[in-house]
């Protein structure tokens, strides 16, 4: 008998190579990475955008994690992209 506990499945799902994103830059996936050690313009951490279809990543360093500054990053994303 095998052990239930640590026995591994493969998930059901398969990729069937259609995407539910059809346009580009309609689609943004948005998180932070950090902290790091602090910078010397006093950041420690990185807010990361990347475009859902193409997968191109868009940054910025940053120094906190408020609603604020995803507010003006996602400003400057929109003025370079447009809104999705």
């Amino acid at each position: 008998m095998e052990c239930q506990k640590y026995l591994m499945v493969k998930p059901a799902y398969k990729f069937d190579g259609k995407s539910e994103v059809s346009e580009i830059f309609s689609v943004w996936q948005i998180d932070f990475l950090g902290p790091f050690p602090l910078s010397r313009q006093g950041n420690r951490y990185v807010i990361v955008a990347l475009e859902a279809l193409t997968g191109y990543p868009f940054a910025q360093a940053t120094g906190d994690q408020t609603s604020e500054t995803v507010l003006e990053f996602l400003k400057k994303l929109m003025s370079i992209f447009g809104v999705p």
